[in-house]
């Protein structure tokens, strides 16, 4: 498994020590650092089953900055997608992936 998260939020701080208390192997991959490719980010939706606005971090400020909450209903899939390869920071995190 990979863990990927900010290491600065603290819900993905929690999460990890919690998949370390549980002794889950996993490794640990800093989304500003080694952001998700597009691709990457397809396969996650894709496995995940959920909306396209379900992997954006409403709460952050990429996404204010953006204007996402007008963008959301009228940008194409593939440019959410793409949104979100190019500004790591609009992701919610954190993802756990296979």
């Amino acid at each position: 498994m990979q863990f990927i998260c900010y290491r600065k939020c603290g819900i993905c701080e929690n999460a990890w020590k919690y998949l370390a208390e549980n002794h889950l192997v996993f490794g640990d991959r800093e989304i500003t650092e080694e952001p998700l490719s597009l691709e990457e980010l397809r396969e996650i939706h894709r496995k995940s089953g959920l909306s396209l606005k379900s992997l954006l971090n409403i709460s952050g400020g990429v996404y204010r900055e953006l204007k996402m909450k007008v963008k959301v209903n009228v940008l194409e899939h593939e440019e959410t997608l793409q949104l979100l390869a190019d500004y790591p920071m609009l992701a919610e995190r954190p993802v756990l992936s296979r």
